[in-house]
């Protein structure tokens, strides 16, 4: 008997949860964090060694990045995608103090440590495959995987390697083998 409101966006947990989940809203919002977090920096980096305006970074703006990029990174609209990009070279542009119009390729990211985003989002999700994959994972994510060869005894590559799938693919594939 109560009137349901629709919308469009949820906030839950940090995470903006789209009625597409095209993951734009996450985007814009890590991009505006990021963007009032490296201003403030840049105000103070005459007073930081390059030592601390890595540190600074990693620990005050690579967060943003970070957190469940591995769901909302991959749907992002190209411009969006560009957009994370350029936040990540006036990083390094910070942290190197060098001028605006600098190029950064990759021998920078090389030199400072860092993946570009695309191949950070990347890391982050072949870590969570071999933490599944090896136990590590917490149950309530494991539990939704099994193995190729805990439901099938053919030889096929998928089981020599024993991958992962879910057990919804699991059950859908044997429904189709019946």
């Amino acid at each position: 008997g109560k009137d349901i409101r629709r919308v469009f966006t949820v906030k839950y947990l940090s995470i903006f949860l789209e009625y597409n989940l095209n993951g734009n809203e996450q985007a814009m919002s890590v991009l505006k964090k990021i963007s009032s977090r490296l201003a403030f920096l840049y105000r103070k980096g005459p007073f930081l060694n390059q030592r601390c305006r890595r540190l600074l970074c990693m620990s005050l703006i690579q967060p943003f990045f970070d957190y469940c990029c591995s769901s909302w990174y991959s749907s992002l609209t190209v411009q969006l995608k560009e957009s994370l990009d350029v936040m990540q070279r006036k990083m390094i542009r910070f942290v190197y103090g060098l001028h605006s119009r600098s190029t950064i390729n990759s021998s920078h990211l090389a030199k400072i440590g860092w993946l570009s985003v695309k191949d950070r989002v990347r890391f982050f999700k072949i870590l969570y495959a071999y933490k599944i994959h090896h136990g590590l994972a917490p149950k309530y994510i494991s539990s939704s995987f099994v193995t190729f060869s805990s439901f099938h005894a053919y030889n096929t590559r998928g089981s020599q390697t024993n991958f992962l799938i879910t057990k919804e693919d699991s059950s859908r594939s044997i429904m189709l083998d019946s």
